[in-house]
């Protein structure tokens, strides 16, 4: 069983509490590629931005695996300048998806009355003075996040569900049965590594206090609740006027 993966410190810890068995056959690539890598079908179960559907209709997905924020924890936190009054440009650096993209709309719509224009950036030094969204492990480097906003508290204020940031998805329905059974009880495992400091994962001696505290509001096994935070993310840009239809995702039993 093939597995794909976004790379950031909570698929990091994800793939660490994986079964053995799963070790070799589990690998990385860009958030923005995993799409397009399942329908090729390069792999057989892909951790998928949640909006990534969108695209991509015919994608079987677990109601029951992902990983979903509800707390101060996030994969995304905003920058802005000092005494800034007004956001026109929102530049994104990290590893971008579409999420990142239609939530960053959303949210300035939502919060601000704003529309601004997006661009993305291989890096977040030298940059001029603006907005920046950094998604993924930039965040951490020298505790960055703590003077951020978390793009997770503000989803999660909008919609009132926890944020699913990623799903996983397959082509082959039993398949993605089988990979369920397999990582039942993950979630416990990575919370266990986290509270032990069993990873490998620089961060300063805040950072993982920050991060031990609040572990348990990143979600891996899902419940109710998280189940329709997927439709409701997905249910906001056809709200916006961005989508032209409501998506019924086909989840398996």
């Amino acid at each position: 069983m093939n597995i794909l993966l976004p790379h950031n410190i909570y698929t990091n810890l994800f793939a660490q509490a994986l079964p053995e068995s799963l070790h070799h056959t589990t690998t990385y690539k860009n958030a923005s590629l995993l799409g397009k890598a399942l329908a090729e079908k390069k792999a057989d179960i892909v951790l998928l931005p949640v909006t990534d559907l969108l695209q991509h209709k015919d994608f079987f997905v677990s109601p029951r695996r992902g990983i979903s924020f509800d707390g101060p924890l996030s994969n995304a936190y905003f920058y802005f300048a000092p005494e800034q009054q007004h956001i026109h440009k929102v530049t994104m650096v990290g590893d971008i998806s579409g999420t990142e993209v239609l939530c960053t709309k959303i949210l300035l719509r939502e919060l601000y009355n704003e529309e601004a224009e997006i661009s993305i950036s291989a890096n977040h030094k030298d940059l001029p003075e603006s907005t920046l969204l950094l998604a993924g492990d930039v965040n951490f480097e020298n505790d960055k996040f703590f003077s951020g906003m978390n793009m997770t508290e503000e989803i999660v204020d909008i919609i009132n569900l926890p944020f699913v940031n990623y799903v996983f998805a397959s082509l082959d329905e039993e398949k993605l049965k089988e990979f369920e059974k397999l990582t039942e009880g993950i979630e416990a495992k990575i919370y266990g590594i986290v509270d032990q400091e069993e990873w490998d994962f620089r961060l300063s001696p805040e950072a993982k206090e920050f991060f031990r505290d609040n572990i348990p509001h990143v979600v891996y096994e899902f419940d109710d609740q998280d189940k329709e935070g997927i439709n409701q993310i997905l249910r906001l840009p056809y709200f916006h006027g961005m989508t032209d239809d409501l998506m019924e995702v086909k989840y398996i039993d």
